[in-house]
């Protein structure tokens, strides 16, 4: 992997990584209501 100049307006990879965590979270939820809505009752 290239090694990437530190960019000011570029998020650190942790806050990146804590961003996709959180909305994957958010999609998996989201998934998982829509799939406990479908279910036939």
């Amino acid at each position: 992997m290239p090694h990437l100049r530190r960019v000011p307006s570029v998020l650190s990879t942790g806050n990146v990584l804590k961003w996709m965590a959180g909305n994957s979270m958010k999609k998996l939820d989201i998934i998982a209501r829509s799939a406990i809505v479908s279910l036939p009752t």
